[in-house]
């Protein structure tokens, strides 16, 4: 992150050791001599926070009296990652933006106290959140099968030091972005959870006001002329596994997906790899426009996931991870399908019939898919609903889209700002509009 021509009024970059206190943690929630109840930030408060408020649940655990005098939390701290499975996983930041009472720093953190002439904790967060430091971090991590910093470390990993004035102008304008990225996550996930609610309703019982008699099912209680089948009963072909090449680093024209292709939200192209154009087994694989795609393999959570491939990229295939469904168009829509098995009732199926000894990845076969129960109205009545459903899988898209929008902007103003290519001169948001001057 240092520069051969400093901004004027930066000093070089320091080392951590000299902008803050450097205090390594060593509470643990098994320490016997532990006598008063406090909450306890851990690893990953702090892996899935940006910053430390009072909003998060802490988990509840005891310190002895020299440890909640040492390792208190305070505003303005800034507490890192200091050890992990891997390299990649140390020197996470997170801003304590406000004072809690009895809360104390885990053992798998470091507290970094800013001096306050010298640094300003929010700037200092996302200064080390910025690629540089990463690097930093990764570089200094000791270890082999766990990686950890040492105390040469934190004398090693260095930041750009502007003047304070600018270091809050620099944290005040990355705020206002996070600011809008959190608004539009909140507002994603309301409407997914709008989303949830109204497939079950949709899903089972039709748009309002159009079934006035009900029958009881396997599936629960149904307008009295749709039918409950299996998926087996409306496959166009047999399911099929895909197939995991050896894939190269250069593109290729040809395309493989990755398992990240289906999600909760149905089918995303990214993730994907060039496949290689030598081996012929992949033209075996190759997709086609409305193909069902449907993970066997993952955590409990997202196993069973699916999606529908839109035909982007084209030339593309699909991994062993993931299996092909092939829907007969005249039974039942590919969409309604996937609607089906991204609703309450198919998450709960999934989530209940996968079977595997790993705690983290558990596996569903044809078999199982081919048992999965759905109820199927007639084609025009699947397109009424989907067409209900559609208009706020749009909202989400919307939203999502407008998301990335902002992480792009946060990941440029962090580039330019904390390498002092751009000044800070205006730093205000209104309309949605965030404005930075040289």
């Amino acid at each position: 992150m240092s520069q051969k021509v400093l901004p004027t009024g930066w000093e070089n970059p320091q080392p951590l050791s000299e902008i803050a206190n450097v205090i390594v943690s060593s509470v643990d929630k098994k320490n016997k001599d532990s006598q008063q109840t406090v909450k306890l930030c851990n690893y990953m408060d702090v892996y899935s926070n940006a910053e430390i408020t009072s909003e998060l649940s802490f988990m509840e655990s005891t310190a002895s009296a020299e440890e909640i005098n040492k390792f208190s939390l305070q505003k303005g701290d800034v507490i890192i990652t200091k050890d992990s499975e891997t390299p990649d996983d140390i020197g996470i930041p997170a801003y304590v933006a406000e004072d809690i009472e009895n809360l104390v720093c885990g053992y798998h953190l470091t507290i970094l106290r800013p001096l306050q002439q010298k640094m300003n904790g929010r700037y200092l967060s996302y200064a080390l959140n910025a690629m540089g430091s990463k690097q930093q971090f990764k570089k200094f991590a000791n270890g082999s099968t766990r990686f950890g910093l040492t105390a040469e470390a934190y004398r090693k990993v260095k930041v750009p030091v502007p003047s304070i004035s600018e270091q809050l102008q620099i944290g005040n304008v990355l705020k206002s972005v996070d600011q809008a990225i959190d608004t539009t996550r909140q507002v994603i996930e309301q409407t997914r959870q709008v989303k949830r609610a109204l497939m079950q309703e949709l899903l089972t019982r039709g748009l309002p006001g159009q079934h006035t008699r009900f029958k009881q099912t396997p599936l629960g209680e149904l307008p009295e002329d749709w039918k409950v089948v299996h998926l087996k009963d409306i496959l166009r072909e047999p399911i099929r596994n895909g197939y995991s090449p050896n894939c190269p680093e250069e593109e290729t024209g040809s395309w493989i997906l990755g398992l990240g292709a289906v999600t909760f939200d149905g089918y995303s192209p990214l993730g994907r790899k060039p496949a290689p154009m030598a081996d012929e087994r992949v033209l075996d694989f190759i997709l086609e426009p409305e193909d069902l795609l449907v993970s066997r393999s993952n955590t409990r959570e997202r196993v069973g996931l699916a999606g529908i491939y839109n035909g982007i990229p084209e030339n593309c295939s699909y991994p062993d991870l993931l299996m092909r469904v092939r829907i007969n168009k005249e039974l039942a829509l590919s969409h309604w399908v996937e609607k089906w098995l991204l609703s309450p009732l198919g998450r709960r199926y999934f989530e209940r019939e996968a079977r595997g000894t790993s705690s983290s990845m558990v596996k569903i076969d044809r078999n199982l898919l081919e048992r999965f129960l759905l109820c199927l109205p007639s084609i025009t009545e699947q397109k009424e609903i989907l067409y209900v459903i559609n208009a706020v899988e749009e909202k989400i898209c919307r939203e999502i889209e407008r998301r990335n929008q902002l992480s792009e902007l946060k990941s440029s103003l962090m580039q330019v700002l904390l390498t002092g290519e751009k000044r800070v001169v205006v730093a205000e948001q209104q309309n949605e509009l965030l404005e930075v001057a040289v």
